[in-house]
């Protein structure tokens, strides 16, 4: 058993774990109240860490969130303990910016409506025929500042 210990509520990328692993021992999808009193770190996706866990942890030290914001942390009541609050703000935002690009696509091609079309229609759209509009001919790009878009991307990129 080693002298630290980082709770990971719920599951994430094995060499993830492996990685931790090497500094100490991982509570991986265990309950909150085993491991609160010995808890030194945490390791958060879209999990809450709330006064009450945090006031449960007296070796707490950090809490990571694996995200952009912290407001499912209780900074406050962190800040109160001693315990430092990080944020992976920038570690997923290729991955952010291609979701919100595929969701844009889907509303415009409307995907939701076709594929209830082809439920109900054994393969065809209510139609008979693909619904949306076709982005041929144009550029399709966003614009943003908050770390997960920053700058200017688009599609087709344009050949210079």
């Amino acid at each position: 058993m080693s002298d630290w210990l980082t709770w990971v509520p719920r599951p994430i990328d094995e060499a993830a774990c492996a990685r931790l692993r090497e500094v100490g021992d991982v509570a991986l999808g265990v309950p909150w109240e085993e491991v609160a009193g010995k808890v030194d770190a945490v390791l958060l996706r879209s999990a809450r860490m709330d006064r009450e866990q945090i006031e449960a942890a007296p070796r707490l030290r950090i809490i990571a969130r694996h995200g952009a914001g912290y407001d499912t942390v209780d900074v406050e009541a962190a800040r109160e303990h001693g315990v430092a609050v990080t944020v992976t703000a920038d570690a997923n935002a290729v991955s952010v910016a291609e979701h919100a690009f595929a969701l844009i696509l889907a509303v415009v091609r409307r995907v939701a409506a076709a594929d209830a079309g082809c439920a109900r229609a054994a393969g065809t759209t209510p139609a008979g025929r693909p619904s949306g509009s076709s982005s041929t001919g144009r550029r399709w790009g966003w614009s943003g500042s908050d770390g997960s878009g920053s700058g200017w991307r688009g599609w087709p990129p344009r050949s210079t």
